[in-house]
């Protein structure tokens, strides 16, 4: 009987976890593949501004930590290779609030200098209910109608952010895996 008892008991907690995390994988602030850029303020060292698609080009929203060690190895990669992606518009986004006091972007003096790169700080509550989550480094990448054609949640090499940006999100939609 208690064999009996141990067995359901997993059952139940085994669909009540999966449950639990199909609907919270499906929030209100999780990102679908086709699903239109969430706009969202932040903070530059000239001011304020909001995060909206732009139809000129397609947009790269890669949120990062400066302690993270993947977050370093994505910028350094990205600092390395700014010019494979001059026409692509690239938001580098952190919820640090004293990350221009404590870190100058000038670290990357490409992406620092590079026209089509802007660095800044955001609201991270504001972030996750509209991005879905924090984890670092995430990337986003919005066609120039600003609809998500692919996100990748950790570091990724430039030949694959080359290979998403070098498509149409109607033509070929991915899968959002890196």
């Amino acid at each position: 009987m208690s064999k009996r008892v141990l067995a359901v008991a997993f059952v139940a907690f085994f669909i009540g976890t999966t449950v639990f995390l199909l609907v919270g994988g499906k929030g209100p602030g999780t990102l679908r593949i086709g699903t239109k850029m969430p706009q969202i303020d932040y903070v530059t060292l000239s001011g304020r501004s909001t995060l909206m698609p732009d139809s000129s080009r397609e947009i790269i929203v890669i949120y990062f930590n400066k302690d993270c060690n993947h977050c370093q190895y994505e910028l350094s990669l990205l600092d390395s290779n700014v010019k494979s992606l001059q026409n692509v518009r690239i938001y580098l986004l952190t919820s640090e609030e004293d990350f221009f006091k404590t870190v100058a972007p000038s670290k990357w003096k490409n992406l620092d200098t590079s026209k089509n790169v802007t660095f800044g700080v955001i609201n991270k509550e504001e972030y996750k209910s509209k991005y879905g989550t924090t984890a670092t480094p995430s990337l986003y990448f919005f066609n120039r109608e600003g609809r998500l054609k692919d996100m990748i949640i950790g570091e990724v090499k430039i030949d694959r952010i080359l290979q998403i940006m070098s498509f149409d999100a109607d033509e070929h939609p991915k899968s959002g895996n890196n």
